[in-house]
């Protein structure tokens, strides 16, 4: 007996599972992903880069300005616009917004998996002991 693992869809993925690996490679766009289960959608990037730097530094992004806008830019420039080409999130650049897109429900399952071994407490536990 195959199960499905949660999150899973009947329809078929067009994100090919090399494309699906290669987009959660990098830990921006993976806790880019993880911050946006926290916040009701559409959520200002700035918002996401603040989640995204206390993740990657463990401490509160009021702290770190400078990391916190490199984080931001980087962000911007380079992971957005990559998760927004696979179609994993939407990004509306008049408000500077992100929101999940069509292919998310298919990279859904791995993410899950990936959230589970990089924070076994869960991620709002640690967000909140970086501060």
């Amino acid at each position: 007996m195959v199960t499905r693992p949660s999150g899973a869809t009947d329809e078929p993925c067009p994100l090919p599972i090399n494309d699906r690996f290669d987009l959660l490679s990098s830990h921006y766009r993976r806790y880019t992903l993880y911050s946006l289960s926290l916040f009701t959608l559409p959520v200002s990037l700035p918002r996401v880069a603040d989640a995204v730097t206390e993740l990657l530094y463990e401490m509160p992004a009021d702290e770190i300005d400078e990391r916190r806008l490199s984080v931001y830019l980087t962000l911007y420039h380079s992971h957005i616009p990559r998760l927004a080409d696979a179609e994993v999130v939407t990004y509306n650049q008049e408000d500077d917004t992100i929101t999940l897109g069509p292919n998310m429900s298919h990279l859904s399952p791995l993410l899950e998996q990936t959230l589970t071994e990089e924070f076994p407490q869960g991620i709002k536990a640690h967000l909140l002991g970086a501060r």
